[in-house]
């Protein structure tokens, strides 16, 4: 009975907000918004459990503030929804406010109504406010390899379903490498994970921090050429095991492409000039003769 009280609860409580524009409604459903960090969008609390964000609470929230022209409250909702989805589009059936979710712990709750609901909600906001941010980035995304590229690598890419996505050129002259470089959007450094490589520096991160194209790192812990990157201000490093941020960054770079306002303002690149570092290591040279 409990459930069936539950159900018709959320009905009584849909059918509300899609008739309701009221402030006083908004304002509530307002007061419940708890900020993601970087940009990630916000959680609404739940009605029946302040301490988690249930996933058809969201939905029915973006109908509500969709209905009432708040794109910019329904938006935050969706953004939430957005960096939370699996790469198979689906979503636990709630989460703590801080992101994180009660499952799999306990158990691998999904449940199809509740994410048909966001489904709903989204296209409703799509359709009110004729927007497309949602989901044009998989028309939109390239990925686009130079060089090398090791048939294991090939394979993840292909079993994550990015081959349509994939661009692979190959080797390309020194020059050639340099135009595709400058007329990319972002650029990609990977190194392996492991304490041994955390010491190396890769030559191409000095040929991207002068493009002035944002750069996505992505490395073992205390990598030493993280601290280039962030005192550079040339982009951002993430762990192998920080995916979220990672998702929420490169979703933040796409809205930056489709405003025309994608760019980097680097400092300091002068002390890693060829000059400069020459003239460092001949100094070292000179101390250690």
């Amino acid at each position: 009975m409990k459930n069936w009280k539950t159900v018709f609860f959320a009905l009584l409580f849909s059918q509300s907000l899609i008739a309701s524009t009221s402030e006083d409604l908004l304002k509530n459903l307002k007061s419940r918004f708890t900020d993601l960090p970087k940009g990630q969008g916000a959680l609404m609390k739940s009605f029946t459990h302040h301490g988690q964000s249930y996933i058809y609470d969201q939905a029915l929230g973006i109908i509500a503030f969709t209905n009432a022209g708040r794109q910019d409250d329904a938006k935050k909702l969706l953004t939430a929804l957005r960096v939370l989805q699996h790469k198979d589009g689906s979503l636990y059936f709630s989460y703590y406010l801080d992101g994180s979710s009660p499952y799999p712990t306990e158990g691998d709750k999904r449940i199809a109504g509740a994410i048909s609901w966001v489904a709903l909600a989204s296209v409703h906001y799509q359709a009110k406010f004729n927007s497309h941010e949602f989901k044009e980035f998989n028309k939109q995304f390239q990925l686009k390899l130079i060089g090398a590229v090791s048939a294991e690598v090939l394979q993840s890419i292909k079993e994550f379903g990015l081959n349509n996505h994939v661009n692979h050129l190959g080797y390309l002259p020194h020059h050639e490498a340099i135009m595709e470089q400058r007329s990319s959007q972002v650029l990609l450094l990977i190194e392996i994970d492991s304490q041994e490589t955390r010491c190396i520096i890769p030559g191409k991160l000095f040929e991207y921090m002068v493009t002035e194209r944002p750069i996505i790192a992505i490395g073992p812990e205390h990598a030493d050429f993280a601290q280039i990157i962030k005192e550079t201000n040339t982009g951002t490093f993430f762990k192998y095991d920080e995916l979220k941020a990672l998702k929420t960054q490169i979703l933040y770079y796409f809205e930056q492409f489709q405003q025309n306002n994608l760019k980097v303002f680097p400092v300091g690149l002068q002390q890693y000039s060829r000059i400069s570092l020459t003239e460092k290591l001949a100094k070292l040279l000179i101390i250690h003769h």
